[in-house]
């Protein structure tokens, strides 16, 4: 799916990040206020990244990040809760922390992330992860076969995305549904 207000930047589409984000969390807004039983968390994104922090983020990397993980965070420095109990990665969360160390703990545990989704580990950089459960996202590297893609996984591959930017908005369709079954549409 590509928004309305995606443009091109040098032949890579780029989303209109603000708007994307203001729609993510009105719809995640709309399941708060139908959650009655507070299932989960549903707070706002964070303040955006400095180019500074993105910059020191890639240097410890050792590689650029995707074009629109970089966007975002400029954007969004990561969001807590972004879906039921799955956080969103900050620039800092790609290199150190508990949600990385998380992250790459679930992905030491699967057996053979090659078989599973085409890649070796060290194609692989976790975005986001689920600290309660074995959801972990990630993205392929610059130095991969197929840069740029991400996959859910959660001892298998669930889902596939062409890119971050098609990820997230998955993600809010996936939030949409949520709000269905909370109102008992679905």
């Amino acid at each position: 799916m590509i928004s309305s207000q995606t443009t091109f930047v040098s032949g890579v589409s780029t989303m209109d990040w603000k708007r994307e984000i203001l729609i993510a969390h009105m719809v995640r807004q709309k399941n708060a206020e139908a959650d009655q039983a507070s299932l989960w968390e549903y707070p706002f994104p964070e303040v955006a990244a400095s180019t500074e922090q993105i910059d020191s983020t890639e240097k410890m990397l050792g590689f650029s990040l995707d074009l629109e993980l970089r966007l975002f965070l400029l954007h969004a420095n990561g969001w807590h809760s972004f879906f039921q109990t799955i956080d969103l990665f900050s620039a800092e969360d790609l290199v150190q922390g508990a949600r990385f160390d998380r992250a790459n703990a679930l992905l030491q545990s699967l057996e053979s992330l090659q078989e599973l989704c085409g890649f070796r580990r060290e194609e692989l950089t976790p975005i986001a992860v689920a600290m309660e459960d074995i959801d972990v996202f990630v993205i392929s590297t610059p130095n991969s076969t197929n840069p740029g893609k991400v996959f859910w996984l959660a001892g298998q591959v669930i889902d596939e995305f062409t890119g971050f930017d098609e990820w997230f908005l998955a993600m809010v369709d996936y939030s949409r549904h949520q709000y269905r079954q909370l109102i008992g549409e679905e």
